[in-house]
Parts: C-alpha cells; sequence; structure tokens
C-alpha cells in the first residue's frame, strides 16, 4: 500500500489504495491524488469544515481511472472524487 500526504508522488493504480490525508480547514472540495486535483462529486455530502483539525486522513481507492472514494472515519460516508482542471483562486486544498 503506498502511502502520501496530499500530491501523490506515485501513481494510484485502479484497484489500488493508498492512505491520503485531506486538508479540511475551508471544508472538503478538492483533494490532490496522483499530483492531479480531484474535486468531490456534487451529491457526495462532502466534510463541511471549520473543525479541531485542519487536516483528516482516510483511505482513498482508485475504483476506475477517472474515480477516486475516499473513506475516513471523519466522514458520515464514503465520498467519490474525480479529476478536474487545477482551480482558479481556490487555495484551500
Amino acid at each position: 500500500m503506498k502511502s502520501f500526504v496530499g500530491p501523490a508522488s506515485e501513481r494510484l493504480e485502479v484497484g489500488e489504495s493508498a492512505k491520503l490525508v485531506v486538508g479540511v480547514h475551508c471544508g472538503l472540495r478538492y483533494a490532490q491524488v496522483d499530483g492531479s486535483v480531484w474535486q468531490v462529486v456534487k451529491s457526495d455530502r462532502a466534510y463541511r469544515g471549520g473543525g479541531a483539525s485542519p487536516l483528516i486522513e482516510g483511505l482513498a481507492t482508485r475504483e476506475l481511472p477517472d474515480v477516486v472514494v475516499f473513506e475516513s472515519a471523519s466522514l458520515q460516508e464514503e465520498i467519490t472524487l474525480r479529476p478536474v482542471p487545477q482551480p482558479k483562486n481556490y487555495v484551500c486544498f
């Protein structure tokens, strides 16, 4: 199992899982996987931020080339992430 914080230094292949620590100071909207930006699918209930810690730790699993599922004890349910271009003027992820 690969471990990384934020941008991954190695590619997460389909079916592989890795520890992922995500900054959630402003809520969980984006995460870095494979060194790219991924966005929470809008239908998922993402972490809203404002907690005691600006980071949450969990397990990211690449289910498809463009789908990563993130699970964490800090979340009520798993969330789905999809790759997106680098967002403009968004600094909190």
